[in-house]
């Protein structure tokens, strides 16, 4: 066998597939048990996070680029993290407001927000992390079986460009960026968890509507910081600071009204089999 890639990278890999798969489903399954919160809840929460991030972010991208703005964009990285950062984590705010207030109608228990919150960042955990890192585990391991050579030589014409292109992918792809992917899916369901347990707070309990112009800002800064990242003006240490930073804030903030919500609340939607 000839090794192209090292134990440790492999092993990283399998965390990675792990940590995606495990931990979304885990917590699931803890919410389902502990607090009685149906599966539809996280139903609603993937369907938000495909409407509003997959939907209606790419059909302003659309925009964008029809309207010719990306050509000035394009000229500085700076202004494109800002503008795409901005209007995207608006977007984001706005179409988590709508579902939390129309789609979660009915859904009155406070721990209904952490299911809600779990949808919302499950779709880049098990794709991303566990479906990403399984073909990339895959195809390393069968590189290290055939050698290079042996496993371009299954592929002709463009498909064979493309895996060339893979393979210096994944020789390219250092541990530290898989773990650094591995930590901002943890901290990302953590900060979707916490801002969804405020929105409900801020939706669905009374004279709580003043939390609802921090967390449209907080949602601009948590995509500001993810675009600033994608043009590498941050670099991943203090990409993943700061990211930490903003969701450790978020999660307190989270603790202390979920923590104060004493209502005992149950909405029509709220009886689970």
């Amino acid at each position: 066998m000839n090794e192209v890639f090292d134990t440790w990278k492999l092993g990283a890999m399998l965390l990675d597939i792990i940590v995606g798969f495990g931990l979304p489903v885990s917590l699931a399954m803890i919410f389902r048990k502990k607090y009685k919160v149906r599966i539809s809840v996280l139903i609603i929460g993937i369907g938000t996070y495909i409407l509003v991030n997959a939907i209606l972010c790419s059909v302003f991208d659309v925009i964008v680029y029809y309207m010719n703005l990306s050509d000035y964009l394009d000229k500085s990285n700076m202004a494109s993290a800002f503008f795409y950062g901005i209007f995207h984590g608006l977007i984001q705010f706005g179409g988590y407001y709508a579902a939390m207030r129309f789609l979660m109608k009915g859904y009155d228990r406070k721990e209904n927000a952490l299911m809600f919150g779990l949808g919302l960042s499950f779709i880049d955990a098990v794709y991303y992390n566990a479906v990403g890192g399984f073909l990339n585990f895959l195809t390393a391991t069968q590189i290290n079986e055939w050698g290079r050579d042996g496993y371009l030589d299954r592929f002709e014409g463009e498909a064979r460009e493309y895996s060339e292109g893979v393979i210096e992918s994944l020789e390219n792809m250092g541990i530290s960026e898989i773990v650094g992917s591995m930590i901002f899916m943890i901290l990302e369901m953590g900060f979707m968890i916490a801002v969804s347990v405020l929105l409900f707070q801020a939706v669905k309990r009374v004279g709580k509507t003043y939390l609802l112009p921090t967390l449209g800002a907080v949602m601009v800064v948590f995509n500001l910081v993810i675009c600033l990242r994608s043009v590498e003006i941050l670099n991943e240490i203090p990409y993943l600071i700061i990211i930490g930073v903003l969701t450790a804030l978020c999660c307190f903030g989270a603790y202390i009204f979920y923590g104060a919500d004493k209502e005992q609340v149950m909405g029509k939607a709220d009886f689970a089999k």
